[in-house]
């Protein structure tokens, strides 16, 4: 039967692999019919063209043509010009071209299902994690958000000016701005160009019709096929731009703009040395480097273009890195400070939402060795940061190498998070350790820490199927024991700390991002997939409703944050940042929690954000319903709500007597032990509330440890039972 299978593959991977060959030799044979730039431009201005002010989801069509024209981009630019393509291009070739592509990608698909059974020299898993790989490098695209690339290469390259004035001729700050002027002057030139061309549309259509009558009844038809000749069939003049027209549009000095258009743009026929034989083999071409991600603008004829201009931010956040690295007499000089660039760059991250005086970088163990790179201590919660400027390699990257992708993971994953766990070892082993920062030391007491949490950060981003690092444990043999850290990316790290910038929320997220490491089922979710589930419903994915899933995807689930990013940072509009889906007021009460100067205000946020929806409208609707009521002056009134299956017990308790802060402290945590014990649960957390106040809430009690039977619980239970009311 084995045997049997084996032929039955062979087969398989024989035919699929004939299919792409065929699929390939019909596109190429069709693409060097047609005119390159005629070809380039027309798609551009036909499928990439975002009407004003809209939004395109994850799933819009937009997105696979922009994959297929970069590809279609890629073989045309490797190649020479032809001598005499066919310049008259219209829907119909567009039509045929769609085809083509379809095929060749559909067979590409196929083949890898069937292939990657096949690879000899690697076992299963790894040929399954190869082709996670592959799968995701073919159709993805873009590691963050336009305009979080362009603000971090600012970031990360103003402080190599010298470097790039001397290499380029231009400043990277210079670069972003001569880049937005493209993308603006191509969006002026579309916006002036629709309605003047529907008017010249009409008149011409006025004109026919004046020559013939009998067109009349044909005018619409004949008036838009004028305007889709008159704006598409002129692609090639609306697309691009001389020298001179840059340095006009762009405001810029024109050496400053020549050398620009140097460094970024090529001409047909352009090869990277290091990649000499690209798109000629059918099977690999899909995954062959890309010159557009070197030099994103094309040159011909005294004329420049963007075949696609949604490529140009990444290209500036990357390409300048590989020319740097391989500079011999400045590559150590800039490797040093990307690494203290990025660990700077996360300090300011988490700066933002603790606040400085809770952030520390570079902090040291007694001995003077480095004990992480940032370190985090906020309301008895430790985050131990580790920063890592590693990436993926371009083999890693399209799943060619399993060596090469096993070694990137492990510089860029397990060796930061080693160093995490050997700094929470000396934590935890030491009642009290002794942490050496900037300006001095300080004691940290490990009996009030009640979380401990170790991030691995990298500048380099690792693939929705990477994103959960327990997916790849078994594949590569790295991880011991479940223990994961949670590996995020600098890119996604800083979208998550601006749409949850509240301590409680960004803890809470961190502890559900965690735990889902430790869900037996295989994820399938990019960062920001994993955030907007937290947003919907808590990223609760260890509960009852996942437990017989051995495979979760949660792709395309960021179209929210994807709308947020787009509008208020692309267009530049006053747009509501996405939040969680919670009851009306319960976050007020969240809010004002949090700003209590008191301890362990955020695992009682954490417990009250870990109810589901109606356990937390349900206890918001009774303090509502208890400040309404009369409450007697010296005696206790509470809202009770147990959760036994979390082994958890909040209340609301509310006084009327005036009573300072530290009396109402006292009277709220001797009647939360009592009712703990009540209740025999192993936490227990209470919002004391004063009748007199103008706050929501005055004070908090939050305690976790084990039930026992405790006599003299008993005896003061029985004489303090008449002392609270409840509802």
């Amino acid at each position: 039967m084995q045997v049997i299978d084996e032929m039955f593959d062979k087969f398989k991977t024989e035919e699929s692999k004939h299919k792409v060959e065929e699929a390939f030799k019909a596109l190429t044979g069709y693409l060097n019919t047609l005119d390159p730039v005629k070809l380039l431009t027309q798609l551009s201005l036909t499928y990439l063209t975002n009407p004003e002010g809209e939004f395109r989801k994850e799933g819009h069509e937009v997105h696979k043509w922009s994959r297929w024209i970069e590809f279609v981009a890629g073989y045309l630019l490797v190649n020479a010009y032809p001598q005499s393509p066919e310049k008259e291009i219209d829907g119909r070739n567009l039509e045929q071209l769609e085809k083509l592509l379809e095929d060749y990608f559909n067979a590409i698909v196929q083949h890898e299902m069937f292939g990657s059974a096949n690879t000899e020299n690697t076992t299963r898993q790894e040929q399954d994690l190869l082709f996670f790989a592959r799968t995701h490098s073919l159709h993805v695209r873009g590691d963050t958000y336009p305009h979080k690339f362009l603000e971090l290469a600012i970031d990360l390259y103003s402080q190599h000016d010298e470097f790039f004035k001397a290499k380029y001729g231009f400043t990277i700050q210079e670069a972003v701005k001569l880049h937005s002027s493209i993308i603006q002057e191509y969006e002026r030139r579309v916006h002036e160009l629709i309605p003047n061309l529907k008017a010249e549309a009409r008149r011409l259509t006025e004109k026919h019709i004046e020559e013939d009558q009998s067109f009349q009844r044909y005018k619409d038809q004949i008036e838009t096929s004028n305007f889709c000749q008159l704006f598409f069939g002129n692609s090639d003049k609306h697309l691009s731009f001389s020298l001179e027209e840059f340095v006009e549009f762009s405001k810029f000095p024109k050496k400053t703009c020549e050398n620009f258009l140097k460094r970024l743009s090529q001409s047909f026929g352009y090869h990277n040395s290091e990649f000499p034989d690209t798109f000629k083999e059918s099977l690999l071409a899909p995954w062959d480097y890309n010159t557009l991600y070197e030099r994103p603008i094309v040159f011909k004829d005294d004329k420049y273009f963007l075949p696609n201009n949604a490529l140009l931010p990444t290209v500036l956040f990357y390409t300048f890195h590989y020319d740097l690295i391989r500079d011999d007499d400045y590559k150590d000089t800039y490797n040093r400070m990307r690494g203290d660039w990025l660990e700077d760059r996360t300090r300011r991250v988490f700066a933002n939402i603790f606040g400085g005086n809770s952030v520390f970088i570079n902090p040291k163990y007694p001995n003077g060795e480095e004990l992480t790179d940032v370190l985090v201590l906020y309301d008895r919660k430790v985050f131990i940061i580790q920063c890592k400027s590693k990436g993926l390699r371009y083999d890693s990257k399209i799943g060619s190498n399993f060596a090469s992708l096993k070694l990137d993971i492990e510089k860029g994953i397990k060796d930061s998070f080693e160093q995490g766990v050997r700094a929470r070892k000396y934590l935890l082993e030491n009642q009290n350790p002794i942490i050496c920062v900037s300006n001095g030391e300080f004691v940290l007491d490990m009996t009030q820490v009640t979380d401990i949490f170790i991030l691995s950060v990298t500048l380099g981003q690792y693939q929705s199927f990477f994103t959960r690092v327990a997916n790849i444990s078994g594949f590569l043999n790295l991880f011991q024991e479940n223990d994961y850290p949670w590996a995020v990316s600098l890119f996604d790290l800083e979208v998550v700390a601006e749409v949850l910038a509240s301590p409680s929320f960004f803890i809470h997220f961190t502890q559900k991002r965690v735990n889902a490491e430790k869900v037996e089922a295989i994820i399938f979710a990019d960062e920001v997939d994993f955030l907007h589930v937290y947003l919907e419903q808590g990223l609760n994915l260890d509960t009852s409703e996942f437990k017989d899933y051995n495979m979760i995807a949660l792709t395309s689930f960021s179209f929210e944050v994807d709308e947020y990013m787009y509008r208020k940072y692309w267009l530049e509009e006053e747009f509501t940042k996405p939040k969680p889906k919670l009851p009306d007021h319960f976050k007020d009460y969240i809010i004002a929690i949090e700003r209590l100067d008191t301890a362990y205000k955020t695992d009682c946020n954490c417990r009250l954000l870990d109810l589901d929806y109606p356990s937390k409208k349900a206890f918001v609707d009774k303090i509502l319903t208890l400040k309404e009521r009369q409450i007697e002056k010296g005696k206790i009134t509470a809202v009770k709500y147990l959760r036994q299956e979390q082994n958890l017990g909040i209340a609301f308790v509310a006084l009327n007597g005036d009573s300072s802060i530290d009396s109402l402290f006292k009277q709220v945590s001797t009647y939360s032990l009592l009712e703990k014990y009540k209740a025999k649960v192993k936490e227990w957390v209470s919002l004391g509330w004063d009748r007199n106040s103008d706050r929501l809430v005055d004070t908090i009690f939050f305690c976790s440890f084990d039930w026992q039977k405790d006599e003299g619980f008993d005896k003061v239970i029985s004489q303090t039972q008449s002392r609270t009311a409840e509802i």
